[in-house]
């Protein structure tokens, strides 16, 4: 975490500067942080941490939302890997609260009720490196960003990934 507060501002600056390449997502992970006001420095890594695989080109997703009415397998069936955030089914509300978030691998919810999806994400992180999963293909890159990068684990990596870090250290 220590890392991602070192370059989250950094990468959110990034975000910005290349926001109409990078699509409507990207525009509506800005402009969901741009209307925080309680919480910001998670807002900040939740931030950093959804806008990273499309600042590397990634389009797989890395979190799926759902209702706390609808059925866990719904949600979980084919999924490999990701963060479900369960949202509480209100319809009374204007904004709905996140119920839980927990980390999905191989179809089956392994941990729950994490605090943030910045936590949630690391933890991810932890498991596929502590059980030496694979990364997905299509979200390669942003594990390999957060290994290198924010957990300075090894020393090589791809070009793309190197680009990033160049242009971190040089912020």
């Amino acid at each position: 975490m220590a890392a991602l507060n070192k370059y989250s501002n950094c990468l959110i600056k990034m975000y910005r500067a290349k926001s109409k390449d990078l699509g409507d997502e990207m525009k509506m992970i800005l402009d969901h942080f741009d209307e925080q006001t309680t919480d910001i420095v998670s807002h900040r890594y939740s931030t950093a941490l959804r806008g990273l695989p499309l600042y590397l080109r990634e389009r797989d997703a890395i979190s799926k939302t759902c209702v706390d009415t609808d059925l866990e397998e719904t949600y979980t069936r084919g999924v490999k890997l990701g963060i479900l955030k369960v949202m509480e089914d209100n319809l009374s509300q204007a904004t709905k609260r996140c119920q839980n978030l927990a980390i999905i691998l191989e179809e089956t919810v392994v941990v729950e009720d994490l605090p943030d999806f910045p936590t949630a994400f690391m933890v991810l992180f932890g498991l596929l490196y502590a059980l030496n999963i694979e990364y997905p293909k299509g979200l390669k890159y942003t594990f390999e960003a957060v290994q290198n990068i924010f957990v300075g684990l090894g020393e090589k990596c791809t070009n793309r990934v190197q680009s990033l870090k160049n242009k971190l250290f040089t912020l």
